[in-house]
């Protein structure tokens, strides 16, 4: 990460920085998680990946099944941590692919689903959204974008979960999906449905 080396401690499970320190004139190597011990103690880290744009984030999976997140800028000596769970689930994996100018994070999650264990690939969004009714906040979710409509079908993922909802830009109460189909409380019809697991 610029002129720095991020690694993890083969003892520990910390994640430390190595570089050249002008003032000291030679190498060294600091522990970053000084400033957060206790999302590294007695755990190890399992996956790391680097997310440049349009924020400097690593992304780290703990083996408690948390993902950790530093925001990391070395040359304005910012470096501060953040911790991700995620309803009924845990984090396995996570890389991260540059697309449409900016870099996605995907993660490798394992969910109970309708009384069983299944994995699935889930895309972290991107945080600016233009319009109210563009917000993403929740987990393994979809946006329905069309026609307005009462129900989305075909949500086979999220079979037997109660969803969390924005329609058109509107929070609705909670809903089950049931037979694969999402189905909007109260007649309500929206051309952008947002669903998926709460998050806080």
């Amino acid at each position: 990460v610029g002129n720095s080396l991020v690694y993890v401690a083969a003892r520990g499970g910390h994640l430390r920085e190595f570089g050249y320190d002008g003032d000291r004139n030679g190498y060294i190597s600091g522990d970053l998680c000084i400033r957060a011990p206790h999302l590294f103690d007695d755990l190890t880290i399992g996956s790391m990946t680097l997310q440049l744009a349009p924020f400097p984030i690593i992304w780290a999976v703990s083996s408690n099944g948390v993902l950790v997140g530093l925001t990391y800028i070395p040359e304005q000596q910012v470096g501060a941590f953040h911790w991700h769970d995620t309803y009924g689930g845990t984090f396995e994996d996570a890389t991260t692919i540059y697309e449409d100018g900016a870099d996605y994070t995907y993660l490798v999650v394992r969910r109970f689903i309708d009384g069983e264990y299944v994995r699935y690939v889930e895309r972290l969004e991107q945080r600016p959204f233009a319009e109210q009714a563009d917000q993403f906040f929740v987990d393994c979710g979809y946006t329905y974008s069309g026609a307005a409509a009462n129900t989305v079908s075909g949500i086979t993922w999220l079979e037997g979960e109660e969803v969390s909802i924005l329609a058109d830009g509107a929070v609705v109460p909670p809903q089950t999906i049931t037979g694969g189909v999402l189905t909007l409380p109260d007649g309500i019809e929206a051309e952008k449905i947002t669903f998926g697991l709460p998050i806080e």
